[in-house]
């Protein structure tokens, strides 16, 4: 069976057709997976700072904890000297014992405080973290959507391409040298009007 422009140009746009509905279906694909990948990233930043800012508690309340007994310690150190020597907590005895146990707690409220701050920086940072790769998940899904008019696009200009190439053959019903005859056109000249 003889191939004519017509089955080639049918061929051409089901091809083109077919390859741009391809591309299209790549591309969401492909936003679709870096959306998740972003959200999935975006979690694990978020958890790993909630993570890191756990143990920042957990260590700051420590630090905390070993102030307040250093506190009891020295304070304790300090009334058995006292009371070996003799001196009574009157007087500068117990203003050097009350600026010791004012000093040890304003540490430890120093070391709440720079624990909080810690504290506040990991969760900002991974906060941060989350949204940089929802950020990075949403450029990916902008730049498939260009890709999707991209691949719309070209598939359009091969098809009137195909439909150009095609009707500058001279349209359908010719044959090509696949074994068919070719309907060329009959030239008239201007010696009576008779065929050549």
């Amino acid at each position: 069976m003889p191939i004519t422009t017509t089955t080639l140009l049918i061929t051409g746009l089901v091809a083109t057709g077919v390859s741009t509905i391809i591309s299209v279906q790549q591309a969401r694909q492909q936003a679709k997976t870096a959306s998740a990948i972003g959200e999935f990233n975006a979690q694990v930043s978020k958890t790993r700072a909630a993570e890191k800012a756990e143990r920042l508690k957990i260590a700051g309340k420590a630090r905390q904890d070993e102030l307040i007994e250093q506190r009891r310690i020295i304070l304790a150190r300090n009334r058995a000297k006292f009371g070996k020597a003799g001196v009574t907590l009157e007087g500068s005895p117990l203003l050097v014992q009350q600026e010791t146990a004012k000093n040890i707690t304003q540490d430890a409220v120093m070391e709440n405080f720079n624990t909080q701050i810690g504290i506040s920086a990991v969760i900002s940072r991974g906060e941060s973290e989350a949204g940089l790769s929802l950020l990075q998940a949403k450029s990916v899904k902008a730049a498939s959507r260009l890709q999707v008019g991209q691949a719309l696009f070209s598939g359009l200009v091969q098809a009137s391409n195909i439909g150009l190439n095609a009707s500058s053959t001279g349209g359908g019903g010719t044959k090509t040298s696949s074994g068919g005859t070719d309907n060329k056109k009959k030239k008239k000249t201007d010696t009576g009007g008779k065929d050549e």
